[in-house]
């Protein structure tokens, strides 16, 4: 008997299997078909979330970054009020970007290799950010307050030593928590891609380390310049004015200089002087043997005052203007200081406007155009130097062809020796000399000139 005829139900049996068999392929398709679509829709709703986050917390901080240069604005325009007002705008918004990249979410997508990266750098990004608003800004705007050079200066121009001090604890606060910042914000890593987060990093590494450097010297002048204004006692220093028409290592050779008082932070300026003034040689101070090898054996800078500033090392300029000083009056000084007439031109856009004698006003726009300029335009025109209008020789002139016992005979490098049989340098060789007319040495100055032998070169 076959097996058909033994189970007569076996063909409906096996169709029956075979019905389920291809229902559960059926069932397990679409559960497959089922699971990639709401992985498609939550990864599509992941990306449209990360998206919008993204934007929202992109936007907040350009906010807080606007809002965070207005209050630097406001504060060095003296205005409180509105620096208080945006930094507490940069600390909303910034706190606000800081939780859009907090979320789990974002955590985890972060975490991804390679695809995670930029969002990442973003997360940083924000905690620098929200770090600057509350940490340094906040504690620097109620500095600020304190410091506003409107309240800090009295009536008689004296500079409120006490607030300074007051001030330096928060100031000091403040700059270590920009230094701490500015190290988390160089080591942010450059983004695997997407160029918009790699220029908000740079960005963010620059103005972090500008903010920085600028609290740090800021904090290093509130703690030293109450003692050196005067509030333990009084204050002299020597100050060196740098014309920029001669370089040397710390701006320029010395144009004039003057003595600065401080007393109870009232300043004052007296012995005002040109470098005419100054005797070469003095005696010379011993800065070191590396100084000596260096700059004392060719220079001679600690004897003369027109090198005295070579090296571009300031302490050894002090000391060496120190002992200058001392040799000259007799007093000795407690330090020294520079400016040039840009640096202070920058002052004078600080402190306010001066009014000379004559009634001259000289400001922060004019400075270097006086000082430079026009000071020396003056010079020259107050003295100005005798042209002679004739081939004549003018009364006390006389031609530097000519052989004279108080002038140098100048003729010009042709001349390799002098004419052999002359009466004077411009007999036989006369084309080779340099006719023009020279002015004779002033005789209160040279009582007695010396015969000269004729120069040739």
């Amino acid at each position: 008997m076959s097996y058909d005829n033994d189970y007569p139900y076996g063909d409906h049996r096996s169709s029956r299997s075979r019905s389920r068999r291809r229902r559960s392929k059926k069932k397990t398709g679409r559960r497959i078909l089922l699971g990639v679509g709401v992985f498609v829709v939550v990864a599509l709703g992941l990306g449209a979330w990360l998206a919008y986050t993204a934007n929202t917390a992109y936007t907040y901080l350009n906010q807080a970054r606007d809002y965070a240069q207005a209050a630097k604005t406001a504060l060095l325009a003296g205005d409180t009020q509105k620096a208080e007002t945006s930094v507490d705008d940069a600390v909303r918004t910034s706190t606000q970007a800081k939780d859009a990249t907090d979320s789990l979410i974002w955590k985890g997508a972060a975490a991804i290799p390679y695809v995670g990266q930029p969002l990442d750098v973003v997360s940083q990004i924000t905690d620098v950010v929200n770090g600057l608003t509350v940490d340094v800004l906040t504690p620097s705007v109620e500095v600020g307050a304190t410091l506003d050079p409107s309240q800090l200066r009295g009536p008689d121009g004296a500079i409120d030593i006490a607030a300074l001090r007051d001030a330096s604890p928060a100031l000091s606060q403040a700059a270590a928590a920009a230094d701490v910042l500015n190290a988390q914000s160089q080591a942010i890593e450059e983004p695997t891609f997407v160029a918009q987060v790699g220029d908000a990093r740079i960005q963010l590494q620059d103005q972090t380390h500008e903010l920085t450097t600028l609290l740090t010297n800021t904090d290093i002048a509130a703690k030293v310049l109450p003692a050196m204004l005067g509030a333990d006692g009084p204050r002299n220093y020597f100050m060196a004015f740098q014309t920029l028409s001669e370089s040397r290592g710390t701006g320029g050779l010395i144009g004039g200089l003057g003595i600065v008082r401080a007393v109870d932070g009232k300043v004052a300026v007296d012995s005002l002087g040109s470098n005419r003034e100054l005797r070469i040689p003095y005696d010379p101070i011993d800065l070191g043997p590396d100084f000596f090898n260096t700059y004392e054996s060719r220079f001679q800078p600690t004897q003369n005052w027109q090198n005295s500033n070579v090296s571009p090392h300031f302490p050894y300029a002090g000391r060496i203007w120190q002992s200058m000083w001392e040799q000259e009056t007799g007093e000795r000084v407690d330090g020294a200081l520079a400016t040039d007439p840009v640096a202070l031109g920058y002052i004078l856009d600080v402190v306010g406007p001066i009014t000379m004698g004559d009634g001259e006003v000289i400001d922060g726009s004019n400075v270097v155009q006086i000082t430079q300029s026009d000071a020396t335009s003056a010079s020259r025109t107050t003295t100005p130097r005798a042209r002679p209008t004739s081939r004549t020789s003018p009364p006390g002139w006389s031609r530097r062809c000519r052989a004279t016992s108080d002038l140098p005979v100048r003729c010009s490098k042709h001349s390799a020796k002098p004419p052999a049989k002359a009466t004077s340098p411009c007999g036989a060789r006369t084309r080779h000399c340099k006719r023009s007319w020279v002015r004779p040495r002033s005789a209160t100055k040279f009582p007695t000139a010396p015969t000269r032998t004729p120069r040739w070169w």
